[in-house]
C-alpha cells in the first residue's frame, strides 16, 4: 500500500471487505502500517477456535507480493528471507508468533484465470524476468498503465512515437547497444519491467466504481457499510440450509468477523510514490473524511465513558446507605 495514493487503498478496502474481511498492510520492521489490525485479527481467530490449543494461519498469494515481509513485521526482525524477485520462498516454514498462534511461509502461487492474460502474469511480478524469452512484447502494456509524466521523469525522455521507439531512445541513452550501435532491446526491457515490479514506476488501477478521485463520498460511504453488513447477514443466513448445529456455530462466526471493530486511519499510509498533484486529490477528502469520523468516534468514546462513570457514582452511593440493623434482625 505504501506504493499507491491513500485514497485508492481506502476505496479498495472498501469494496475487498464485501467478501471478505480486508486490511490495508505496509510491511516494515521499523515503519509499519496495519500491524496492530492484523494482531488483533489474528486474536479474534483464535477467539473463534478457542477449543484448539492453537492454530495455524497461512500466508498465501501470488509470487512476489510479501508474503514473507508480512510475517518479518510481525516479529520485528528476519525470520524469513525476502527477495525482490518471485520464487525466493521454496519450501513452508513455520514460524511462531504467539504461543497459541502459528504462521505458515507458502511458496507463491499462480492461480488459474481465465481472464489473465500472459501480460498480467508477468506484470504481477510471477515470473522472473531473466526468464522472459522477449521481454520487449510486454513493454506497450506499462506504458498504456503509467502516466507519461512519471515515464519521463524516470528516463529522461520527452517523446516517443511506440514502444519500439521509446526502447531504443532507452537504449541509446543507457549505452545498451549491440555492435554496430543496434538498440539492444532484449536487456533494455528487462531493465523496464524490473523497474515496473519494483515499484519505480508510479501506477495504480482503482476499483471499477471508483475510477477517479471523486471528492465527498461520505454518503456513500454510509451506504456502502449498510450493503456489506446486509450481505454479511444474509450469507450467514444461508448457512442454515444444511445441518442445524454445525451452521450455528459457522453462523455465529461470520456474525462476529463482520463486527471486528478494526478502524485503519488510511492517511497514515507511508507512501513512497512520487505522485503528481492530480493523482493525489482524493487523499485531500480523505483526510476531511476521516478526521470527521475521528470526532464521532471521540464524542462516543466520551459519551459511554461518562456513562460508565455514573453507573459506577450510582453504585457507590447505593452502598453508602446504611443498613437499618433493626429491620435486618426483624425480618431474620
Amino acid at each position: 500500500v505504501d506504493l499507491v495514493p491513500t485514497w485508492v487503498t481506502a476505496r479498495w478496502v472498501k469494496v475487498l471487505s464485501r467478501e471478505h474481511p480486508t486490511l490495508a498492510f505496509h510491511a516494515s520492521i521499523s515503519r509499519s502500517f496495519g500491524k496492530g489490525s492484523l494482531i488483533q485479527l489474528l486474536r479474534q481467530f483464535t477467539r473463534l477456535h478457542s477449543d484448539k490449543r492453537q492454530i495455524s494461519v497461512g500466508l498465501i498469494g501470488y509470487p512476489n507480493t510479501g508474503k514473507s515481509s508480512i510475517i518479518n513485521t510481525l516479529r520485528q526482525k528476519k525470520v524469513c528471507n525476502v527477495a525482490p524477485m518471485p520464487g525466493e520462498t521454496k519450501v513452508w516454514q513455520y514460524i511462531t508468533m504467539t504461543r497459541r498462534i502459528y504462521l505458515i511461509d507458502c511458496p507463491g502461487i499462480v492461480q488459474f484465470s481465465s481472464s489473465d492474460t500472459d501480460t498480467d502474469i508477468v506484470l504481477k511480478g510471477s515470473i522472473r524476468t531473466q526468464s522472459l524469452l522477449s521481454p520487449e512484447d510486454y513493454i506497450p502494456e506499462i506504458l498504456s498503465r503509467v502516466r507519461k509524466e512519471y515515464i519521463q521523469r524516470q528516463y529522461q525522455i520527452d517523446k516517443w512515437d511506440d514502444a519500439h521507439d521509446f526502447l531504443s531512445e532507452l537504449a541509446t541513452i543507457t549505452g545498451k547497444l549491440n555492435k554496430g550501435g543496434e538498440p539492444n532491446l532484449h536487456v533494455i526491457s528487462k531493465m523496464v519491467i524490473n523497474d515496473w515490479q519494483r515499484g519505480r514506476l508510479p501506477h495504480y488501477r482503482a476499483p471499477p466504481e471508483f475510477s477517479e478521485p471523486l471528492p465527498k463520498q461520505a454518503s456513500s460511504e454510509q451506504t456502502d457499510a449498510a450493503t456489506e453488513k446486509a450481505t454479511v447477514g444474509a450469507d450467514a443466513e444461508d448457512e442454515t440450509m444444511e445441518g442445524a448445529s454445525d451452521n450455528e456455530e459457522v453462523e455465529s462466526k461470520r456474525i462476529t468477523l463482520a463486527e471486528l471493530n478494526i478502524n485503519q486511519i488510511f492517511s497514515k499510509i507511508p507512501v513512497v510514490a512520487e505522485y503528481l498533484p492530480v493523482d493525489l486529490e482524493g487523499d485531500k477528502d480523505l483526510k476531511a473524511l476521516e478526521k470527521i469520523q475521528g470526532e464521532e468516534a471521540a464524542q462516543k468514546s466520551s459519551k459511554k465513558a461518562a456513562g460508565k462513570r455514573k453507573r459506577e457514582a450510582e453504585v457507590a452511593d447505593t452502598s453508602d446507605v446504611e443498613a437499618d440493623w433493626d429491620e435486618v434482625f426483624e425480618s431474620a
